[in-house]
Formats: structure tokens, C-alpha cells, sequence
């Protein structure tokens, strides 16, 4: 009962959040269209969106596989299944406006969830009360958190990754596996969880000897990679490659696969001059970064000792990082650092200042202006960072 009560309460955030971000684009359209509209389609169909419903619609492109060609093979196909799967059970046409009210309505109920999943999972690294809020407030107005109630797939993901950690941390190692092999065909971000679930088994587990760890670990992969092996092999039947998916993804990024790449770039290319297209993603990843080296300052230096779990989660905050870090095209890092679940429970557990403090009022302050900021831009249709 008290689950279920906890549960109907992160709904309501979510669908309170909507509501607000809703009446929020009514007013943006209006100022800058000077027309009144109520339809999501109308107010919410941009970029990632229109693809996400165009895939829902068509599936994904038939054609043999060439470098360059920016088809929709880089999107994971969970999200885009679960939307379609809904004409199933609910008697709405296929309509370019039923899909996306659909898609909507499903990213509210899947934030829902997560901040259920969230709030469960933080009780398991001893955070309560003011640590709580603390967490939930950071991600809430973080830059890139309106993505969350858009059709997009960051609310599906975050539900999952928060899923995958909780059983993780509760050494019930098959629902995290299975909770990771479906964050994975959700966002290819998935991957950063492997490293830290076969860390947390290895230690976790190290003196059990009941456990035969080998044979374990070998259903856990299965259970992780099965079904994205099952979509790159779906991709081969249509393009002819296996890989179509990470290549396609590899070029609209412009991933260079090593860490740091972006800042690289940047201070290679404009050698300390500023481009405004650029600029907020630098201080992004510089931000990240010194939270990362602050946590790991507090973690290993200061703590007189540290739980498996913060290990765990530092492991995962530093690999997704560092993928970040990879991407040197304009792609809006605020959006993909918004489900970095990580970042945002380490931050509470190595800053001392209270919620209602000067400092992390200061913090939430900036973070809602940016958000405001950004999503003002995505709504107006301007792309850098807001898609």
C-alpha cells in the first residue's frame, strides 16, 4: 500500500510538470506565432519527435547502408514500440496527433515511474530527507529535464537505468541485467551500464561461494545483449549492415571515440576564441567533469570509507561522461546529461549545503533559467542545444 501510494504521487509530479510545460508552450507560440494553439502536434512536433513518430509510423528505412545518409537507424527501437504498441489496447486512430498524444502521455507515465524508481533506489544508499530532495529537485530542473514529458525516449530510459541500479544494489543481479538489456534498446547510453553491473557482481560477490560465478555472469550477458543483438540483426534485413545503427550514429554525433574529444576540438578549432553554437556544451562537459573530480576528491581521498555502491555509481557517471565528451557535433548535451541518475545522488552525497541554502537555491536558480532558456529555443525551432 505505502508503494502504491508513492507511486501515485510521482505520477502526479509528472503529470503536474506536464501540465506546467504545456501552458508554458501555449504562451511561446503564441508570442512568437500570434495565434493560439492547443494541439501537442502543433506546439511539441520538432527533431527527434517527428522522427521517433515518423519510425512508429513507417518503421525503419529499407535501403542498402552508405556512410552519410542520415536515416532513422540510430534511434533504439523500445520507445518507438511501446508507442506503436498502444493502438493495440487503446481504440485511437494512427493519426499523426493520436501518436503523439500517445507518445506524451507515455513519457509522463514512464517519468512517473522513474522518480517511483528513483525514490526507492536512493533509500538503498542511505538517502533521506533533505539528500532526497536534494536529488530529486537537481534533476527536475536540470537544463535538459523538459525532454522528459516530450515524445522522446529520456523518461523511458531513466525509468530503466534507475531500475537496473536499484535491483543492482539489491543483488538481484537478473532483473538488473534484464532492466539493462532494455535500456540499451532504448538509448545505446545503456552500454555505460555494463561496466559498472559486472564491478558491483564481481566485488559484490567476490567471497560467496555458493554463487558459480561464470556460469552466472554468462546468462547475465544473454539476458543484456539478446535483445540488441535481435535489432542490429533486424537492421542487417534491412540495410545489409549489422552495424548499421552505431555507424549511423558515429556520423551524425561525429564521434570521435576517445575521451575528452569534444574539448579537444573545440580549443584546437577556435584556439580560445568563443562559438556560441559550442560554448554551453563546453561548459557542460567542464561542469561534469569538476563534479566528477570533486566526488572522486570526497570518495577515495576524504571518506574514511566508501560502499560498493558509491563505487558502482561513480564507475557508471564516469563512463557516460566520458561518451559525452566523445560527441563533438552541436547535438544538445544538456538532453543526454539530463539522465545521468549518477551525477545527480553523488552531488548529494559529497556537498554538505542543505536544499534551502543560498548555494544550491543559487544552483536550481541557474538551472531553471537555463531550462526555461532551452526549451523556449526548442519550441521556436532554433536547434542548437535544444534538440
Amino acid at each position: 500500500m505505502r508503494n502504491i501510494k508513492r507511486l501515485i504521487k510521482w505520477l502526479i509530479l509528472a503529470i503536474l510538470l506536464l501540465a506546467v510545460r504545456y501552458l508554458f508552450s501555449i504562451l511561446v507560440f503564441y508570442f512568437f506565432n500570434n495565434e493560439l494553439s492547443l494541439n501537442f502536434s502543433d506546439l511539441w512536433y520538432r527533431s527527434n519527435s517527428q522522427r521517433f513518430i515518423d519510425t512508429v509510423q513507417n518503421g525503419y528505412t529499407a535501403k542498402q547502408f552508405e556512410y552519410g545518409t542520415f536515416e532513422n537507424w540510430d534511434l533504439y527501437p523500445l520507445y518507438p514500440l511501446i508507442i506503436r504498441s498502444t493502438g493495440y489496447f487503446f481504440p485511437l486512430s494512427q493519426s499523426l496527433n493520436h501518436l503523439y498524444i500517445a507518445g506524451i502521455a507515455i513519457s509522463t507515465v514512464f517519468f512517473g515511474l522513474a522518480l517511483f524508481m528513483l525514490d526507492k533506489l536512493l533509500e538503498t544508499v542511505w538517502l533521506f530527507d533533505d539528500k532526497k530532495y536534494f536529488v530529486f529537485l537537481l534533476l527536475i530542473v536540470f537544463p535538459g529535464s523538459y525532454f522528459f514529458n516530450l515524445v522522446s525516449a529520456e523518461s523511458l530510459f531513466l525509468f530503466l537505468s534507475s531500475a537496473s541500479l536499484y535491483f543492482m544494489f539489491k543483488k538481484k543481479y537478473f532483473l538488473s541485467a534484464f532492466f539493462i538489456g532494455f535500456s540499451i534498446i532504448t538509448r545505446s547510453a545503456g552500454f555505460a551500464l555494463v561496466i559498472p553491473f559486472l564491478f558491483h557482481f564481481l566485488v559484490g560477490e567476490k567471497y560467496n561461494q555458493e554463487i558459480k560465478k561464470l556460469p552466472k555472469l554468462s546468462t547475465y550477458f544473454v539476458v543484456i545483449f539478446t535483445p540488441v543483438l535481435i535489432f542490429y540483426y533486424h537492421l542487417f534485413e534491412k540495410t545489409g549492415d549489422f552495424f548499421a545503427s552505431i555507424k549511423t550514429q558515429t556520423v551524425l554525433h561525429e564521434m570521435k571515440f576517445f575521451p575528452l574529444a569534444f574539448i579537444v576540438d573545440y580549443f584546437s578549432k577556435y584556439q580560445g576564441r568563443i562559438n556560441l553554437d559550442l560554448f554551453l556544451n563546453l561548459i557542460l562537459l567542464i561542469f561534469l567533469l569538476t563534479i566528477l573530480i570533486y566526488c572522486f576528491i570526497k570518495i577515495y581521498l576524504i571518506f574514511d570509507g566508501r560502499s560498493l555502491e558509491q563505487n558502482s555509481l561513480f564507475i557508471y557517471a564516469l563512463i557516460y561522461v566520458l561518451m559525452l565528451s566523445s560527441i563533438v557535433s552541436h547535438n544538445m548535451l544538456f538532453r543526454y546529461a539530463s539522465v545521468c541518475l549518477p551525477l545527480y545522488i553523488m552531488s548529494a552525497m559529497v556537498f554538505n549545503f542543505p536544499v534551502r541554502s543560498v548555494r544550491f537555491l543559487s544552483v536550481l536558480f541557474i538551472f531553471l533559467m537555463l531550462q526555461t532558456l532551452l526549451f523556449t529555443a526548442y519550441l521556436v525551432g532554433v536547434g542548437t542545444y535544444s534538440f
